[in-house]
């Protein structure tokens, strides 16, 4: 029991830390960036505060490392390109590749200590900027645990085998082995990195067990010395806990005086109790010894009903998160605000509050400029699709007067067939300027557009032919939709060129459909067939372009001669908007 207390404690202090470095990178992508710059003032402050923080850096996305706390000691670090040392490059790539923590192994770093590094990624407007790393040494905090323990000797060792923790003395405990403990503990809940734990009794804790019976009298008496130091040892632990507690005090308020968030603590009347850091007097004006006992000094004229109201969802237990409003100023002027309050439970005192305004000027004034920028951007790519179309346009007119001028007939077959292919874009450009959306369009309308194009362009042809469609697909992307568009182009066109030449009632059946992010197309035709190599190792233009779309689309296919032509296909559905080929960086 004794060891896996000890391991579980020794984790439960592993996930801590972890979680404390987290917090400063959550905070840095909250911010979208604008905490960054204050990042080092909190990493000085948690490195005097928790014992196993030696050092913090910050690794950019280049991998070199660009800032370093406390600076004169690890000096050395800075600058240093981490690209260059095999023993960190995996791991730091694999916290990029996959925006996770990592943790190393115990390894001996250019500053000449040993440590762990712990790499917390950053991301924020959708781009990476490096990660926040720590070096930690559990030394001191693991022997905080142990305190009390030393007839046991325990040694801790990482995934790689390398012994970093010890305690107790090692004398005597070969022959005490089989009462060995062995555990693992996992950090990051990862399978790769699960540290071995180990805990054996030495000569002192057998040391009674060797007596002989003649010493009773002894041994009863060491027994009451070990009760009389079991109690003065939690006499000590109870000490050391006020102590603690004293000094976590101290710690948290210091930590809330320097956030970037005002925080105050106030009671059921509303009135300012406790704390009131110096972000709530920058943005709000008015000093601590201005507001404290007082009444809250920024609930302005006309928002009392308002505050009541919220003060009476508090009273009921209900908590108040990320609301907006209209906080005022000592010198009168307004600024928008984000509030939330918690309650705070004191046994024996009333109900208190804690209360964190955030300024939101800054993202107030962001999302107006957004709005903006987007309304001109709308406007811009619905005039960009209407003259793409337009002068589509005019080139199929411009084909069209050659036609006329022109008298062979393959010529003006190949000049028909060219005018197609540009009406299949134009029709993506025409829908996008017709609806709201700048990347999508309606399948569905897009398709029976270019299928009734394709009648009467070959209604002369003296077969009848009848095209069946089931389309399940709503809308595709404009990136997908020009490619699809080309191949069905291409595909009726040379059914209705060779697959009826002897086939009075023609038939052609296209079915479209999707299955999670999966689009399927089924194309046939019941014409004479042909013989497969054919299609495989032509070089005429028409299976060429097919062919050359299907890779366009990444798309996997198979193609049935035997009865007819058959052409099964399918591709992955992109939703990146018009950079569907765009893919986020590993």
């Amino acid at each position: 029991m004794t060891g896996k207390f000890a391991s579980q404690q020794m984790e439960v202090a592993i996930s801590d830390n972890i979680r404390t470095l987290n917090n400063i990178t959550s905070r840095i992508e909250y911010t979208e960036g604008d905490y960054f710059d204050n990042w080092q003032n909190d990493a000085r402050m948690m490195i005097a505060q928790e014992p196993a923080f030696k050092f913090m850096e910050w690794i950019d996305h280049e991998m070199i490392i660009r800032e370093v706390v406390p600076f004169e000691e690890n000096h050395a670090a800075l600058g240093l390109d981490i690209g260059n040392l095999d023993y960190r490059r995996p791991d730091w790539l694999a916290t990029k590749r996959d925006s996770v923590t990592n943790i190393t192994h115990w390894i001996e770093l250019v500053q000449g200590r040993f440590a762990f590094l712990i790499d917390a990624p950053i991301y924020f407007k959708n781009n990476f900027y490096g990660t926040i790393t720590a070096g930690l040494d559990f030394q001191e905090q693991f022997d905080d645990i142990m305190l009390g323990w030393e007839m046991y000797h325990v040694e801790l060792e990482d995934e790689k085998g390398n012994v970093f923790y010890k305690f107790g003395q090692h004398e005597g405990t070969e022959e005490y082995m089989e009462y060995m403990y062995e555990t693992s503990i996992s950090v990051l809940d990862s399978e790769k990195q699960n540290w071995a734990f180990r805990i054996v009794p030495n000569d002192q804790f057998f040391s009674v067990q060797k007596l002989s019976s003649e010493k009773l009298n002894l041994i009863l008496g060491l027994i009451l010395c070990f009760s009389l130091s079991v109690v003065l040892f939690y006499m000590q632990k109870s000490l050391k806990a006020q102590k603690k507690y004293k000094s976590s005090s101290f710690k948290l308020r210091s930590l809330i005086d320097s956030s970037p968030v005002a925080i105050y603590v106030i009671n059921p009347k509303g009135r300012v109790i406790d704390f009131w850091n110096t972000a709530a007097e920058e943005m709000l004006g008015w000093k601590k010894d201005e507001v404290m006992g007082k009444y809250l000094p920024h609930v302005f004229r006309g928002s009392e009903e308002l505050f009541g109201q919220i003060m009476s969802d508090l009273g009921r237990g209900k908590q108040i998160k990320e609301m907006e409003l209209t906080a005022s100023r000592k010198d009168g002027s307004e600024i928008p605000v984000r509030l939330n309050v918690g309650h705070l439970i004191s046994e024996g005192e009333e109900n208190q509050m804690l209360v964190l305004l955030e300024d939101m000027s800054l993202q107030k004034e962001i999302q107006r400029k957004l709005k903006v920028s987007l309304s001109e951007k709308e406007v811009l790519l619905t005039e960009v699709h209407h003259r793409v179309k337009n002068n589509l346009a005019i080139i199929t007119g411009l084909i069209e007067l050659q036609i006329g001028e022109v008298e062979d007939i393959l010529l003006r077959g190949m000049l028909k067939e060219t005018q197609n292919r540009i009406y299949s874009i134009a029709g993506v450009h025409e829908l996008l300027y017709d609806t709201t959306s700048f990347t999508n369009i309606s399948l569905e309308e897009y398709v029976k557009k270019l299928l009734d194009r394709m009648r009467l362009m070959f209604e002369e042809e003296e077969v009848n032919v009848e095209i069946l469609q089931e389309l399940e697909v709503s809308s595709i992307n404009i990136n997908q939709a020009i490619p699809l568009g080309l191949m069905l182009n291409e595909l009726v066109s040379n059914s209705y060129k060779h697959a009826f030449k002897t086939i009075e009632e023609g038939c052609i059946r296209l079915v479209v459909y999707q299955a999670d992010n999966i689009v399927s197309v089924q194309y046939s035709d019941n014409g004479e067939g042909f013989d497969l190599n054919e299609f495989n190792s032509s070089n005429a233009q028409g299976l060429m372009i097919i062919k050359t779309l299907l890779q366009q689309l990444k798309a996997a296919y198979e193609v049935d001669t035997t009865n007819g032509f058959e052409l099964n296909f399918n591709f992955q559905m992109q939703k990146k908007g018009a950079h569907s080929n765009w893919k986020a960086e590993a």
